[in-house]
């Protein structure tokens, strides 16, 4: 059988199985760090955002629900005080000219200099204000008031905006409780229709209660909760569409339209419709409304106030979401690391003292090629290192026992050889003397020839005489 050789005919270069067993030992650990954190991330990241999600939703479902008590209890203070303006008059009035639009009431007109009822409200309930309209065709027009207009005068004269939230309630012979922003204060009020004795809607009974300052305190509280570090809230109140949608709560954007408080190339519509869509509890890649200043991603999650209508958003930065979890994984890492290090450590100790025994039994094989078997081997070792060893100390032993039965049979070959070659010494000399022989033999024999050569000479001669 032929031997496999090296093309080069050199030995291959020496690589030390230490150090391989260690490299890849090495990456190994490091794949499985790898696989162990990804898998973390993997799923803390969605229980991260769950979490943050029910988090800051709680949040906003705490402004929408003190929104709703709010606005409840401001309703209750309206709806009392609405009870003392109302007892000034009779239960039903009396239309006397629908052209030119006189009430009555037990009989006296209810016209601009009639202003005793709304002063006297007004008086009673400091920021208050109360209006008498009467019904003409589809207007409602006030003919007495205490809400006054922007130059000190009284608005007698001036109709209900159609756009008012009031407006249709009305239309419909409803009572309307609500809020109403008018000559830009906010108002609690109470809008009710007064009929005739036919049941016929003739006059609107108004009140209106300021609440500003007690929507400042709440605007306040809602501009204080923050949520992580940066993140906050803002309330949009909806009504009118992405045209009209205003910004209610907010640090520096209260009253403006939303569309101007969103970033630039921000679409105020689909915003709106975000907000008020079936997953707005968690809204991904919202626009940054609380702090244009602060770059990247943001998510929002949106509660509805049931009483007003609006729209509570808390906004929080992703890189703030993130960032308890980033912090898990840097301690997650940084553990995983030490001890993967120990572990290293260790594991080098380990392959180095189990290696150790393949340089030894290395070294013997090499004297055993080299012709040394005079080294002998021993292991009590029970793996394939103990094994291995003893089949090596075998093969040394059994190269020993033939290599000194060809050392013996050598011995016998050499003493063999001198016996021979001292035969053949004395047959070489035995041969030289008969070839001296042979060669007085032929010296005698060639005498003898010449001799008888004579004779025949000396009888031919002989005969001739």
């Amino acid at each position: 059988m032929m031997k496999a050789t090296n093309p080069s005919g050199r030995a291959p270069a020496f690589v030390s199985l230490a150090r391989t067993l260690t490299l890849r030992a090495g990456v190994a650990m490091l794949a499985l760090t790898v696989l162990i954190l990804a898998v973390f991330y993997a799923l803390a990241s969605t229980q991260q955002q769950r979490s943050a999600a029910q988090y800051a939703n709680a949040k906003a479902e705490a402004i929408a629900r003190s929104l709703d008590i709010f606005d409840q209890t401001m309703q209750l203070n309206a709806e009392n005080a609405y009870g003392v303006f109302r007892r000034q008059f009779a239960p039903t009035f009396v239309l006397e000219d629908a052209a030119q639009g006189t009430l009555t009431n037990y009989g006296t007109p209810i016209d601009g200099s009639a202003t005793t009822e709304v002063d006297a409200f007004a008086r009673d309930f400091p920021g208050a204000n109360a209006t008498v309209f009467v019904a003409q065709g589809e207007d409602f027009r006030r003919i007495t008031t205490s809400v006054k207009k922007e130059n000190g005068e009284r608005a007698v004269g001036t109709l209900l905006d159609r756009k008012s939230g009031a407006y249709p309630v009305l239309r419909a012979g409803k009572k309307f409780v609500g809020r109403v922003m008018l000559f830009g204060r906010p108002y609690m009020t109470v809008y009710e229709p007064v009929r005739d004795a036919a049941g016929k809607v003739v006059a609107v009974l108004y009140i209106g209660l300021d609440i500003s300052r007690q929507q400042a305190s709440f605007g306040e509280a809602v501009n204080k909760t923050r949520i992580f570090e940066s993140g906050g809230l803002y309330v949009v109140n909806p009504n009118g569409g992405a045209a009209a949608a205003t910004i209610v709560f907010h640090p520096s954007a209260a009253g403006k339209k939303l569309a101007e408080a969103l970033p630039q190339g921000a679409d105020a519509a689909d915003w709106l419709a975000r907000l008020a869509g079936a997953d707005n509890a968690w809204i991904d890649n919202a626009p940054a409304v609380l702090s244009q200043a602060l770059e990247g991603r943001r998510y929002a999650s949106v509660a509805k106030s049931e009483a007003s209508g609006w729209l509570a958003v808390a906004e929080v930065p992703a890189s703030e979401v993130m960032a308890e979890l980033y912090r898990q994984m840097a301690w997650l890492a940084g553990a995983i690391g030490l001890a993967a290090v120990l572990l290293g450590i260790a594991l080098v100790v380990f392959i180095r003292r189990t290696v150790r025994p393949l340089r030894l039994l290395s070294e013997h094989v090499q004297a055993i090629g080299a012709g040394d078997l005079s080294r002998q081997l021993a292991s009590d070792r029970r793996d394939e290192m103990g094994v291995i060893t003893r089949a090596v100390e075998s093969m040394r032993d059994g190269l020993a026992r033939v290599v000194s039965g060809v050392r013996e049979g050598t011995d016998a070959i050499a003493t063999a050889s001198g016996q021979i070659s001292a035969g053949n010494q004395n047959l070489s000399s035995r041969t030289e003397e008969q070839a001296s022989s042979l060669e007085q033999t032929a010296a005698s024999m060639e005498e003898l020839t010449s001799t008888v050569k004579q004779n025949a000479d000396n009888a031919r001669q002989a005969n001739q005489l």
